[in-house]
């Protein structure tokens, strides 16, 4: 079993809107839903990396605004001075 570390509580939090929101961008071609780490690979490459995910949701005017946000570090590369 694999255990992964929580470090947004958000995604979970608002669990059902933040789903939605997945199945809307694998739904509009904006992302692609996979179901082994072997498919990932085989779409993104072997430097593949799981990057956690935030649940940003927003009310304004009787309105609600769900948006999803990838945590993804920084890349420092190395430069010649």
């Amino acid at each position: 079993m694999v255990r992964h570390k929580i470090i947004y509580s958000s995604f979970y939090d608002f669990g059902e809107k933040a789903q939605s929101e997945l199945d809307r961008l694998v739904e509009t071609g904006r992302a692609d839903k996979v179901s082994t780490w072997e498919e990932v690979v085989a779409l993104v490459g072997p430097q593949a990396k799981l990057m956690p995910l935030a649940c940003l949701v927003k009310r304004k005017d009787c309105k609600e605004k769900v948006c999803l946000v990838v945590d993804m570090p920084q890349v420092r590369h190395k430069t010649d001075a």
